[in-house]
């Protein structure tokens, strides 16, 4: 049985790294699904969403057991497959950061995904990705996906791949999440500050993100959630790709109504929704009113509609 350890998952991934190897190398993309992205800005809801989705929907989703054994991921899907679970769903609904707890709850797997997309330079076009990544990838999740109709990953830095993962995966959508822009902005300054240093870069890092490093703290995550909302725009509209835009306040409110709106729009059969009853009638929206955050927050983003 596969420990959740370390140690263990160390071993687990030295053992088996060569078979991996092998198999992926065998693997061709024979399953049908259809790979829903979500993107967005940090801090702007996508976790709760990406949970939401992975129990409502009949899907699969990389999960924190996979993730932590991202280079043995399909060795450790086979062995969850056959051994754990056929069906997946999230233990709960909590998070921090963006991290789930349990072994079964989703993981944005930014690790596996760094097998394939450089890591230095996140912003990734079709042209720069080289084509052996293309079908390993396209093979490895067409069997992390197995059985179900609906693969999801959620991970902001797909924002920056929209380019690449619409080309492998041509029936993809993407699913936009916004939320509004003084609670983004206030989240991820928050998040700075847990690292004891509010000028260090939190999050994804869009290209020209390098120039900013001289700019204050709000106005560098300003322009980081403007310039990664412009990508995404920019490169849906020229890939054509099948999106929705989802509002994270709207989602709290009524989040089977958006999840419904969401199926509609994007032609999902309504067969996929498995069980809309771990879909609570109501979330709570993290907030942090009336502070002096709130207040410098207010003033900087007054100040920048003014100048515009």
């Amino acid at each position: 049985m596969m420990l959740h350890s370390n140690f263990m998952i160390s071993v687990q991934s030295n053992l088996f790294r060569f078979i991996e190897k092998q198999f992926r190398s065998t693997l061709k993309a024979s399953h049908s699904f259809v790979p829903i992205w979500i993107i967005g800005a940090p801090r702007t809801g996508t976790t709760l969403i990406y949970q939401a989705l992975c129990s409502a929907f009949d899907c699969t989703y990389i999960t924190n057991r996979i993730a932590e054994r991202y280079r043995i991921a399909v060795i450790a899907r086979v062995f969850e497959r056959n051994f754990i679970d056929e069906s997946l769903n999230p233990s709960n609904y909590s998070s921090k950061y963006g991290r789930t707890q349990q072994p079964g709850d989703p993981h944005e797997a930014g690790a596996f995904f760094y097998q394939y997309f450089p890591k230095e330079k996140p912003y990734t076009t079709v042209s720069a990705f080289d084509t052996s990544d293309k079908i390993e990838l396209a093979n490895v999740i067409s069997e992390i996906a197995k059985p179900s109709p609906l693969f999801i990953s959620k991970n902001t830095y797909h924002s920056l791949r929209i380019q690449v993962l619409k080309e492998i995966f041509p029936s993809s959508i993407f699913l936009w999440v916004r939320r509004d822009e003084a609670s983004t902005i206030k989240s991820i300054y928050l998040a700075r500050s847990r690292n004891k240093d509010i000028r260090k870069w939190w999050g994804i890092n869009p290209p020209g993100w390098e120039q900013k490093e001289n700019e204050s703290p709000l106005e560098q995550i300003h322009w980081q959630v403007h310039k990664t909302n412009e990508i995404i725009k920019k490169d849906l509209e020229q890939t054509k790709a099948k999106y929705f835009e989802m509002n994270y306040s709207e989602f709290c409110e009524q989040p089977l109504k958006v999840i419904h709106d969401f199926m509609n729009s994007c032609n999902l059969s309504p067969s996929f929704l498995r069980n809309s009853t771990n879909i609570p009638a109501k979330f709570e929206q993290s907030k942090h009113e009336g502070d002096e955050l709130d207040e410098m927050i207010k003033y900087f983003l007054d100040t920048v509609h003014d100048r515009a």
